[in-house]
Order: structure tokens, then C-alpha cells, then sequence
């Protein structure tokens, strides 16, 4: 199957996401205060009964307007009893990208993408700027378009958010392949005739998922050789730049892929990794691809 596009979510797709308890735990360390497991604990419980049972933190819109989610997570740490330097603690540790690391396999597999030819962007639910991240791991000109909430007005799953991102790259929707790790959020996509890939949340970085893109992405009539010097920030990535990449190993997919509308995953088997062998300098490439930034309609 050849996908022109390749849209992915960010959290729990290409990066991962603190779990309630680290959240707590490392806005605590921030203000140097007791770490022990049971001041996480009363944190965690505190703010789970300040949420409520309709959980305003993932409220409608929450993630459409900047300051709406901000005004509505410190709602909640004052009704949990939280200091207002608790409060802030909290909400810097939220919106701190440093907190949500990349898995080790996602520049690779987005190298590998463009070096097929195939465009790549970023659509996500985000209160904040999240392509200083990418640009920070070394693969931020990789992705072309980036599709945020806050700076839509709009949220997943709002057809408007897919089909801005489809008229930003130029692609039809049966052209594009959404990734993603929610079936509400993301999953909506295929109500638009986008073919979606749903992954398990990832939850640790050595988490390697990303194989199942690459296996349903033949390379397009403008694919080319992709060299790079990147600088990355993780070691780990520099192993996955060592040298070409491997052939991605075949899924059990069905032939017939053209009639799937949207697949689930269960990710127990092994991937190869990327041979090690070719040790001589890569430079980058140019005009590896141009960034656009999706504008809000009127």
C-alpha cells in the first residue's frame, strides 16, 4: 500500500506520557519537597477527587484554548488543596515536553518516511508548542505540517482538525495514513476515509511500534536516499542512525489492504533492529521538506 502522508499523534504515539504518580512525584522534586511514596500518594488522591467524576481535565475544549486549560487545571490543584507554588509546580511539569521523551524508534521511523518519499505531520491535542521538541531531538524539518489544538480552537475528534491537516499537506484522505493510540480521539479519523493505525499507548521509550508504519508504507515515486548528520539529543537515537536503515520486516497484514479502514495492533513480537555496520559521515540532506503551520479557518 503507498500512502503519500503519514499523520501521527504525539502523546502516547511518538512520545510517552507521565503516569499520574511521576507527574506528582516530579512536581514535588521541583520545589524540593518530600518525595516519599506516601506524599505522592496523598497528591495523586487529593487530585483524582478534585477532578471529578466527569474528570475536568479532559473536559470538552480543554485542550482547544490555552488559557481555558490552564485556568481549569489550577481549578482543580486549589480544590485538591494545593499551595499555589504546589499549583504552578504542577502545571510546569505539564507543560514541559522534556517530561514526554521520544521513543527510540520514531526519529528513525520519520527518517525513513521522508526517505520513501512519504510527508509526514504532527496532529495533536496540545495546550502548548510542541515542535521546539522535535527541533530539539533533531528531526524537526522532517515534519512539515503541524496540526495543534490550542492553535485550531478545535480538538480531536472534530473532523476539521483531520481534514485541515489533509488540506495543509495536499493530500486526499484515501492518500494518508493517521497513527495514533486512542480510539476516541484519533480513531475518528477513518470517519473521514483516512486508513488509521491504532497502537497501544506507548509507555516506555524502548517501546518499538513505530515498525508497523513503516510495514504499511511503500516507498512513492518520489522517494530518494535521505543522508543526515543529525545531532541528536538521546544517545539512543544515534543507534538508529548508524547506518542505512533495514528493510522493516513483513506484517501478518491481510492482502486485501486496500479495504482496511482501521487496524489494531497487538504488539508482543520483536522487530529488527537497524544494521550497524556502515560507520562513514552522513550529511544532511537538503530540502528534506518544508514546515507549514496549519491556519484556523475565518
Amino acid at each position: 500500500m503507498t500512502f503519500r502522508a503519514v499523520i501521527f499523534d504525539w502523546r502516547g504515539t511518538l512520545v510517552t506520557t507521565l503516569s499520574k504518580h511521576e507527574w506528582a512525584l516530579e512536581a514535588l522534586r521541583l520545589l524540593g519537597r518530600g518525595t516519599d511514596p506516601d506524599d505522592v500518594d496523598r497528591l495523586v488522591t487529593a487530585i483524582r477527587a478534585a477532578r471529578g467524576v466527569q474528570d475536568r481535565l479532559e473536559g470538552p475544549g480543554i485542550d482547544s484554548d490555552a488559557a481555558f486549560h490552564r485556568r481549569t487545571y489550577f481549578e482543580v490543584f486549589h480544590d485538591a488543596g494545593c499551595d499555589d507554588d504546589l499549583a504552578h509546580a504542577l502545571y510546569v511539569v505539564e507543560s514541559d515536553a522534556r517530561h514526554n521523551p521520544f521513543a527510540t524508534d520514531a526519529v528513525s521511523t520519520v527518517l525513513e518516511l521522508r526517505r520513501r518519499g512519504v510527508q509526514v505531520a504532527v496532529l495533536s491535542d496540545i495546550h502548548f508548542d510542541v515542535r521546539p521538541a522535535f527541533t530539539a531531538a533533531g528531526f524537526g524539518d522532517c515534519v512539515e505540517v503541524y496540526t495543534l489544538s490550542f492553535e485550531q480552537g478545535l480538538q480531536k475528534p472534530d473532523p476539521r482538525m483531520f481534514n485541515r491537516t489533509l488540506s495543509a499537506l495536499g493530500v486526499r484522505p484515501t492518500d494518508t495514513l493517521m497513527v495514533g493510540d486512542r480510539s476516541g480521539p484519533d480513531g475518528a479519523a477513518v470517519e473521514e476515509g483516512i486508513t488509521t493505525l491504532l497502537l497501544p499507548p506507548l509507555t516506555n521509550i524502548e517501546d518499538r511500534r513505530l515498525h508497523c508504519v513503516l510495514a504499511l508504507c511503500e516507498p512513492t515515486s518520489r522517494a530518494r536516499p535521505l543522508r543526515t548528520n543529525l545531532a541528536c539529543a538521546r544517545p539512543s537515537y544515534q543507534d538508529c542512525l548508524s547506518g542505512w536503515l533495514s528493510e522493516t520486516p513483513a506484517l501478518g497484514v491481510g492482502q486485501d489492504r486496500h479495504t482496511i479502514r482501521a487496524i489494531l495492533f497487538d504488539l508482543n513480537g520483536t522487530v529488527s533492529n537497524p544494521h550497524k555496520g556502515n560507520t562513514k559521515s552522513y550529511r544532511r540532506a537538503h530540502e528534506t521538506s518544508r514546515q507549514v503551520r496549519v491556519q484556523p479557518a475565518d
